[in-house]
């Protein structure tokens, strides 16, 4: 009886992802530099085309959408972005600059102070927002309304990413990372970089993959 053979090639290489969670309400938060050094053993699991942290905390951290945009199209994207907040209503906006990756690539974080809870057409604004940036390829929201959530994310292994923003001076009640190996999409810009966060009726929600 002929035996036949079936030769299996094995890739270490998937998307890895971490996560872990404080003990209890009497426990200490969760340190980021834990978090990073986890997502480092697993290095292997990535390419180096995109990594991120989130973190969750059940205190408010206030409303807050972050925005990647090409340094060169910034200042145009903040007009934007202010523009599209103040016809709906949101008058009382801060945006700042906070990391400059690669890319050029500028993180800029947005502070809404008028709203203590997102807008029921939150949704609405951020995908305005999208369209008007996404025309001129100017830029990308890739989080918004994470009064709770925060993330951190570029193309780059889980150190590079930790290091560029400092992982390690955060503390949190719940994080989770991502280190990406991309199949089947673009893996150059950090707006596909991983984890998501999304607001609305979803306030805490963080996507991995």
């Amino acid at each position: 009886m002929p035996i036949h053979m079936v030769f299996i090639v094995k890739y270490p290489m998937d998307c890895g992802i971490f996560g872990v969670i404080k003990r209890g309400e009497g426990s200490d938060r969760v340190n980021g530099d834990l978090v990073a050094r986890a997502m480092e053993a697993i290095k292997f699991r990535g390419a180096g085309l995109g990594s991120g942290f989130a973190l969750l905390n059940r205190e408010s951290m206030g409303l807050r959408m972050g925005v990647f945009v090409k340094e060169e199209l910034m200042n145009n994207a903040v007009d934007t972005i202010k523009s599209v907040m103040r016809d709906s209503g949101i008058d009382s906006v801060d945006v700042r600059v906070r990391n400059k990756l690669g890319g050029p690539i500028v993180d800029l974080e947005v502070k809404v102070f008028n709203s203590a809870e997102p807008s029921p057409n939150f949704a609405g604004i951020v995908n305005s927002i999208n369209d008007l940036l996404w025309e001129d390829r100017a830029g990308r929201v890739y989080y918004w309304g994470g009064e709770h959530i925060d993330v951190f994310k570029g193309v780059g292994y889980p150190s590079e990413i930790a290091s560029v923003y400092g992982i390690e001076r955060y503390t949190a009640d719940l994080w989770i990372a991502h280190t990406r190996f991309p199949t089947n999409s673009p893996g150059y810009l950090p707006y596909w970089s991983h984890p998501f966060s999304v607001g609305g009726t979803l306030p805490w929600f963080i996507m991995v993959s």
